[in-house]
Parts: C-alpha cells; sequence; structure tokens
C-alpha cells in the first residue's frame, strides 16, 4: 500500500505533525500497514488499518485505545503506542476508505533470536502488564474464542478428499489435534480473567540492549484469563527436541513469577491451555469452504505447519506427564 502526497498531507495537518521530512514504510505488519513519518516535530507512526472500520473493529479500536490510556494513568513502566488526537479531537482519522490512527514512535530494537537472557526480560515484561492491567473494569469476563462446535468441525476435516500439501497435512495430523482437544473439552478457565496482550512476542517488544524497554500491537486485547497470555509467549518462543519445551515452559513460569505468582491451578492448567489454544488455531488456520487453494500461500502453510509442530510438543508433555 502506498499513501498519496494528498493523504501525506491530510495526516500531517490533522496530527498537527509539522513539516514532513522522510517517509518510509515499515515492514512485517500482518494486517494492517504501517509508516515511519519523520517530521519538524519528531518521529511517528502512522497506522491504516487493513480492515474495514465495522462496528466489531470500531468496538475493538476503542478497547484497544483505553487499555493503553489505563497503562499510561498507572504509571506503567514500558513505552506503549499512545494514539495521537487529531485537530478533531478523535484518535481516528478516515480518508475515503481508509482508517488511519498515528503515534509517537518508540525507540529500540527489535530482536529475531533471544537469548535467555532477553525471554527473561519478556516473562518480567509480561507479567508486569497483567500487574497493571488486573485493576482495569471489566464489562464482561466471558472469552470470545471457546472450542465449541471443534469437536464437529474436525469430523468434517476428516471426510476432506486431499487438493493440496495443506489438506494432506491436515489429515496427517487430524487426530493428534482430536486428542488434544478430548483432553480440554470439559476444562474451564476462568481463573484471574483481564485483557490480555495476546500477541506478545519477540517482534512486538523493543529493547535497548538487552533491557527490553516498549511493547507494541495491542489490537488483539481480548478478555481471557492471563495465563493464556503466558502460554502464547511459550508457544511463540518454542523451543524443539527433547524435554526442551518443557523447560522453555517452565523457565517462562519462574521468571514470570518473579513478579506475581501464579496459583497451583494456573500453573497446571498452562498446559492445557495451549492444548485448547492448539485446536483454536488449527481449525483458525486451516481455510473455510469459502477459501479453498489450489497453490497454498507460503505464509498459511508455515502458519499450520508451526501449530501442528507446537502440538506435537504438547502432546509430548501430556505423553510424560502420563508415564510419570
Amino acid at each position: 500500500m502506498k499513501l498519496t502526497k494528498k493523504e501525506i498531507n491530510q495526516i500531517s495537518e490533522f496530527y498537527n505533525l509539522g513539516d514532513i521530512k522522510n517517509i518510509k514504510t515499515v515492514s512485517g505488519g500482518w494486517v494492517n500497514h504501517n509508516f515511519s513519518f519523520i517530521t519538524s516535530k519528531g518521529s511517528f507512526i502512522i497506522r491504516v488499518l487493513g480492515k474495514k472500520l465495522n462496528k466489531w473493529k470500531k468496538d475493538q479500536l476503542n478497547f484497544e485505545f483505553k487499555i493503553l490510556k489505563h497503562l499510561e494513568n498507572n504509571n506503567f513502566p514500558y513505552k506503549i503506542p499512545l494514539p495521537l488526537q487529531n485537530i478533531k479531537g478523535k484518535n481516528v482519522l478516515k480518508i475515503k476508505d481508509k482508517a488511519i490512527w498515528a503515534y509517537k514512535k518508540i525507540n529500540g530494537k527489535i530482536i529475531e533470536n533471544t537469548t535467555n537472557l532477553q525471554l527473561k526480560e519478556m516473562a518480567i515484561a509480561l507479567a508486569t502488564y497483567h500487574k497493571h492491567i488486573k485493576n482495569f473494569k471489566l464489562t464482561s469476563k466471558v472469552e470470545r474464542d471457546t472450542i465449541k462446535g471443534l469437536k464437529t468441525r474436525f469430523v468434517s476435516m476428516g471426510k476432506i478428499k486431499p487438493k493440496n500439501k495443506l489438506d494432506r497435512l491436515m489429515l496427517e495430523n487430524l487426530e493428534l489435534i482430536q486428542n488434544l482437544l478430548k483432553k480440554v473439552e470439559d476444562k474451564k478457565f476462568a481463573q484471574h480473567m483481564l485483557p490480555i496482550h495476546y500477541d506478545f512476542h519477540n517482534k512486538n517488544v523493543l529493547y535497548s540492549k538487552n533491557k527490553l524497554t516498549g511493547i507494541l500491537d495491542f489490537e488483539n486485547v481480548r478478555i481471557a484469563p492471563r495465563i493464556r497470555d503466558i502460554a502464547y509467549l511459550i508457544k511463540t518462543t518454542v523451543s524443539y527436541g527433547k524435554n526442551k519445551f518443557s523447560k522453555r515452559m517452565n523457565f517462562i513460569i519462574d521468571e514470570y513469577e518473579k513478579v506475581t505468582p501464579l496459583t497451583i491451578k494456573e500453573k497446571k492448567d498452562i498446559i492445557f491451555i495451549l492444548a485448547r489454544d492448539a485446536c483454536i488455531m488449527f481449525d483458525f488456520f486451516y481455510p473455510k469452504k469459502e477459501k479453498t487453494f489450489k497453490i497454498v500461500p507460503e505464509g498459511d502453510y508455515l502458519c499450520f505447519k508451526w501449530t501442528i509442530d507446537v502440538a506435537k510438543e504438547i502432546n509430548s508433555v501430556f505423553n510424560n506427564i502420563t508415564q510419570n
């Protein structure tokens, strides 16, 4: 996506950014389009939403902004993308079919391959986020994502005749996912519900040397048990091989608890919520009837394969628990 000169001038005027000196596209966005504006007043990130601004998206965006404001008001020690107000007193600017918001650029570096020291920083930052957001007033304590209907969906998937490598990968691993679903279908995870980040991984945190200084991309915030955030961090920093997954999981839990303790039940439930999320993601990344592929996009295939690889590690942990 590109911004026209007219759109650039409108954005600069509405957010009072000053004279434009340089504009660059920021790579890495999965859904949204981000641009770096360097102006006479500093450096800013302009986000153009990749999804239509319907009622659901408006509500989600307002929720995201409330979370960010709450963190700011509660002296959150990490830098966060606080939305700027435009000259009309609004956070979001609409230019034709584009919905745009802006924030002051946060200095720091993204580190692709994290060391244990940097991973420790991530676990501590996540626990600190949970500590600062736990008093946020919830209007609902119901999770958006559930496993309702997955059993039926998986039965239907088992009847599919393979047309491509994604179909074959699904069929080869469907039994594994169905077995994980059996382990979690009757479990409840309603303890310590709060607005989780749900996208807390190494590409959404910024470092100054080995010190984590900023947290980005709160657009997936949702009401859920806090251990779902911990589970997400575990699976996005997954370490494969004999006992490596368990060691990584225990390392993250131990570092998290140096900031805020988990209950015994929460610690036991982390492997189960990992299993539940594997089932949800297996369904999410496999295309529905209206989206079938003759040639499978590599990104879709890799996301689906990652979900399966993590599911295999989760299953290994369950096997070890049974044997012990």
